[in-house]
């Protein structure tokens, strides 16, 4: 029963982790990174590519309201690479499929 605990926060621990990666990836694409708010984050079948649900100010002070960012890992890094102006299922369809074309 212990390992199994130990097991469990191990893997609880390791998810904080790839998010926080995920998150400073997509705090870099931002024009003002610290006002960030972040919803959800949605990782791809083969866990190379996620959706992250932001809301943050663009140039003229404004939250945008939530959208998507798609964030890759590139050569083990995490990368945002494209800001989607859609629901997260729709995201998931596209790095599904970005990530299919790619095996």
């Amino acid at each position: 029963m212990a390992k199994f605990i130990v097991l469990s926060l191990c893997c609880v621990l390791l998810v904080g982790c790839g998010d926080s990666a995920v998150k400073k990836a997509v705090r870099e694409s931002l024009v003002d990174p610290d006002s960030a708010k972040f919803g959800s984050v949605k990782y791809s079948k083969n866990g190379e590519a996620a959706c992250v649900t932001v809301n943050a100010k663009n140039r003229m002070g404004g939250y945008t309201g939530d959208s998507q960012i798609i964030v890759e890992k590139i050569d083990g890094k995490w990368s945002a690479i494209n800001d989607e102006d859609t629901s997260q299922d729709t995201c998931m369809q596209v790095i599904d499929e970005l990530t299919n074309n790619r095996s």
